[in-house]
C-alpha cells in the first residue's frame, strides 16, 4: 500500500483539498485557536470548495476544521482525550485497523473511520465519538496538530465491532492502570516529543544507519541515494530528501519520515517506534 504525504509537512490548502475530496465541509478557525471565524458558527456557512478554500487556507492564515459528511458510508471521528488512552486502545485492536487516518492533537489524538455508528453506544470517559474535528497541520495553544503519516488518508476503513468494544463502559476494564506515557523527561505532550524526535533525529543519520547513502549528483547536499532495504534492491531506489526530512523508495512506493522509517525498518508500531524514539531524547 503506497503511503501518502505526511499531512504536517504540506500547506493548509491541500490539506483542505484532501478533506474536500473525502467529501467534508470545512470551517476556518481563528489562528491558534478551535474558535471559528465570524460568519460560520453555527455552521451557518461551510466550505465545500477548492476555491473556498484558498481563499482562507491558501495562506495559511487560519486553523482548518472539518465536518465530516454522515450517513452509513459517512466519516467520524474518535477524539480521545488522552495519548496513553490512545495507545492502549490502539495497541488492543488489530493492525489492519490501527493503520487508519490518525492524528496527534495538543492532549491526544484523533482517530478516523468510516461508516454508522452503533446506536445506544456509550463510551469511556475521556473519549468522544466526532463529526467535527480541527486537523493537521493547524495549531491550538502552540501546539501542532501531526499527521501520524499512516498509510489510510484515502482508504479509511470500515469500522468493526471490536473498535467501540474496547471503548464501551460495559467491556472496559475501569481497574486497569493506564500506560506510562511516552514523553521522556518534563515533555508533557505527545506532539511535543514527536516535533523532538524529528528534530533530534535527521532522516540522513537515521537512515544512513541501515543503508549507505550517497548524493544523487556531485554537490548536492539535499537529494541523497541508497539501496533500499525494504526490498531487493540492486539499484539505487531509495531517495532521502534531507532538505524536508523525508525519505522514500520509487520501486516500492512507500514514503515517510524518520518515525516511519524506524517503525517499518524494526517492524513495529508507529506508536513503538514513538516510545523507543523518545527513550533515546536527551531529558529536558
Amino acid at each position: 500500500m503506497t503511503t501518502h504525504p505526511i499531512i504536517s509537512n504540506i500547506s493548509l490548502y491541500d490539506a483542505a483539498k484532501r478533506w474536500i475530496s473525502r467529501g467534508a465541509s470545512l470551517l476556518p478557525c481563528q489562528p491558534n485557536s478551535k474558535y471559528l471565524v465570524a460568519g460560520f458558527g453555527p455552521f451557518r456557512k461551510t466550505i465545500t470548495t477548492e476555491a473556498g478554500a484558498a481563499q482562507y487556507f491558501e495562506r495559511g492564515n487560519y486553523n482548518l476544521a472539518v465536518v465530516l459528511p454522515g450517513g452509513p458510508r459517512g466519516l467520524y471521528c474518535l477524539d480521545f482525550d488522552d495519548w496513553s488512552r490512545y495507545v492502549m486502545w490502539s495497541e488492543s485492536v488489530p493492525a489492519e485497523l490501527q493503520t487508519t487516518h490518525t492524528e496527534i492533537t495538543p492532549r491526544g489524538a484523533h482517530v478516523f473511520y468510516r461508516g454508522a455508528i452503533p446506536a445506544g453506544l456509550a463510551l469511556i470517559a475521556g473519549v468522544e465519538i466526532k463529526r467535527l474535528a480541527v486537523v493537521a497541520p493547524s495549531r491550538a495553544k502552540n501546539r501542532i496538530y501531526t499527521d501520524l503519516g499512516y498509510p489510510g488518508f484515502l482508504e479509511i476503513p470500515d469500522y468493526k465491532a471490536i473498535i467501540f468494544s474496547l471503548l464501551s463502559e460495559g467491556n472496559h476494564p475501569s481497574s486497569s492502570p493506564d500506560p506510562a506515557p511516552i514523553q521522556p523527561g518534563s515533555i508533557a505532550n505527545a506532539g511535543d516529543v514527536v516535533a523532538r524526535i524529528k528534530a533530534s533525529f535527521p532522516i540522513t543519520e537515521l537512515v544512513g544507519e541501515y543503508t549507505e547513502l550517497r548524493p544523487s549528483r556531485a554537490g548536492d547536499r539535499r537529494w541523497l541515494v541508497g539501496l533500499c532495504p525494504f526490498h531487493a534492491d540492486h539499484k539505487p531506489s531509495l531517495w532521502v530528501d534531507a532538505e524536508r526530512n523525508l525519505w522514500g523508495c520509487h520501486a516500492c512506493g512507500i514514503s515517510g519520515d524518520a518515525i516511519n522509517f524506524y517503525a517499518r525498518e524494526h517492524k513495529i508500531s508507529l506508536q513503538a517506534a514513538i516510545r523507543e524514539l523518545a527513550g533515546r531524547l536527551p531529558h529536558v
